[in-house]
């Protein structure tokens, strides 16, 4: 994993951090402004670089183009899409906050998230889980359908062997008991290679051991990467014909997502450092 910015006990700095937390319901509220009780919320959550956003894009209909970039190439939004996610190039994160994109042809919120184990830091990564809890809060009061939908970039995950049970913990500390809220939990597999097929027993046996999801509560999707002979002149897209199947799923199901703020040792550790150096903090749940 990358390596954090400690948190800067300096109290300016603290004082705009801990106004960013206190601002966290009023921006969750404002995200969710233009949604209707009966628009689906689809959380697109994963590891910093796993493609979301690349995801985010391909289902809200833009089309994908190729770009070169070293041994990672990269797809991103076409320049004449009306409205694009903003895309990565690297492994380093570029999605700074979560932002709402609409899919008119089946009614559906994606909520873009920012990945877990952010690297732009502790206060970063803070900020996003309780951010992330009050965006579901706010979907639950507002009576929206909810549905998670996970991505896993094979690269990242065969490379740095901790890094999907990393984010499982996460989950797991975030919602609990998946199979207990939703109906199903699909998963995405990007950026894979050679070893797709060990990737993907690896994936349900994580999924297994550490939340508790036995395989035929999986649903894997596959996001295959760009041929290596692509040019920036070709299209690529998701086919998302079974996630359409899925997210018609997630309309009919009749369970609620229970989250909890979840945070990395590292997180606690300098939100304690805050508290014990300046005194008050906000509560989380």
């Amino acid at each position: 994993m990358t390596a954090k910015r400690p948190i800067i006990l300096d109290e300016n700095a603290v004082t705009a951090f801990i106004n960013k937390l206190n601002n966290v319901s009023n921006h969750a509220s404002k995200i969710m402004q233009d949604t209707r009780p009966s628009d689906i919320i689809v959380f697109v959550l994963g590891g910093t670089g796993a493609g979301k956003s690349t995801l985010v894009n391909s289902l809200i209909g833009n089309k994908l183009r190729y770009v070169a970039n070293g041994s990672i190439p990269a797809l991103v939004p076409d320049p004449e899409s009306p409205v694009k996610i903003r895309v990565g190039k690297s492994l380093k994160s570029i999605t700074e906050k979560p932002s709402l994109a609409l899919d008119k042809t089946k009614g559906v919120y994606f909520c873009d998230c920012p990945g877990f184990f952010d690297t732009n830091g502790v206060e970063t990564e803070i900020i996003n889980s309780f951010t992330l809890f009050s965006l579901i809060e706010e979907a639950n009061r507002r009576g929206n359908p909810i549905g998670l939908l996970f991505v896993c970039n094979a690269l990242i995950e065969i490379d740095r062997g901790n890094y999907l049970r990393g984010m499982l913990s996460i989950i797991r500390s975030t919602f609990g008991n998946l199979r207990e809220q939703v109906s199903c939990v699909p998963v995405v597999l990007t950026r894979y290679g050679p070893s797709f097929e060990d990737f993907r027993s690896e994936v349900i046996s994580w999924f297994n051991d550490l939340l508790g999801v036995p395989s035929g509560y999986l649903r894997l999707l596959e996001f295959p990467p760009p041929p290596l002979n692509s040019t920036p002149e070709d299209v690529f897209s998701f086919d998302r014909r079974e996630l359409d199947r899925i997210i018609d799923m997630f309309r009919t199901n009749s369970k609620k997502l229970v989250p909890s703020v979840a945070l990395s040792a590292e997180s606690v550790t300098n939100l304690e450092a805050i508290a014990s150096g300046f005194g008050d903090m906000p509560t989380f749940p």
